[in-house]
């Protein structure tokens, strides 16, 4: 984000995001230790080095991609901020969801039960955003954050109490539903509460505290699981966090202008 805002040109980042495969497939592929796994290991490790390479080529051949400068046209608030936001922060998002998939299919024996997780959850996240809209218009306060938050805690929680087939399809919907729309109930809660002059700056600040808790609850999910030897216990953690997190939500009323 610093070198987009210095260049002026976010689109560079095109050819970045292929490195993070890479790094997810050499992280994974410690563990890739059957004939069927190792494909995955080399398909992922190629298929990264390849797109990376044409797209910083590309990019130095032609420069700043028309699609970002849309995107940056489009911004109602600082053009950085707004960068940082739609594009970084989001596609950073999404490189993590689409590389899980990869890493389950290089340690997880069985296939067919996390191919049917994931369906389930990429159809729950196409979804979420037609039956979170009519909560989102209805409330000020902060009671859409707290049944987001609730919902993911409840997601996180279901393949620990109910360890079976059924239960991991559970938290595969309730996850999907409801883990890309916190981004959206601190929006909708900005715009309904603060003026305009300080949207960038409210949107700013839980941008950055998002990110940092983003880069810190994998790390700490997994000392939890090292040190206590189950990483149902990580999740066990991360929904606590979750509900605590909702209970303040609750907390919060619509503010007064």
């Amino acid at each position: 984000w610093p070198i987009s805002i210095v260049r002026d040109d976010p689109s560079y980042i095109d050819s970045i995001w292929p490195i993070g495969f890479i790094i997810m497939a050499v992280s994974a592929g410690m563990f890739a230790g059957t004939s069927l796994q190792q494909p995955v290991f080399w398909m992922t490790l190629l298929w990264g080095g390849r797109l990376g390479l044409h797209l910083f080529t590309r990019w130095l051949r032609e420069g700043a991609d028309k699609r970002y400068e849309a995107i940056k046209a489009r911004a109602k608030i600082n053009v950085h901020l707004f960068v940082l936001i739609y594009v970084f922060v989001m596609q950073g998002i999404l490189l993590w969801l689409v590389a899980l998939p990869i890493q389950h299919a290089m340690a997880a024996p069985q296939a067919a039960l996390g191919t049917l997780a994931w369906v389930l959850l990429g159809l729950c996240l196409t979804i979420s955003p037609f039956l979170w809209g009519g909560v989102f218009s209805r409330f000020r306060n902060g009671v859409p954050l707290a049944m987001v938050l609730t919902g993911i805690a409840v997601g996180t929680l279901t393949p620990v109490m109910w360890p079976t087939d059924i239960g991991l399809a559970v938290s595969a919907i309730l996850f999907g539903f409801c883990v890309f729309m916190s981004p959206s109930a601190i929006t909708n809660f900005t715009r309904h509460n603060l003026p305009p002059e300080s949207w960038a700056a409210s949107i700013g600040l839980f941008t950055v505290i998002f990110a940092t808790t983003q880069t810190v609850g994998p790390i700490a999910a997994g000392w939890i699981g090292d040190v206590t030897g189950d990483i149902g216990n990580a999740l066990r953690a991360a929904a606590g966090v979750l509900f605590w997190g909702a209970a303040f939500a609750c907390l919060q009323r619509p503010i007064e202008r």
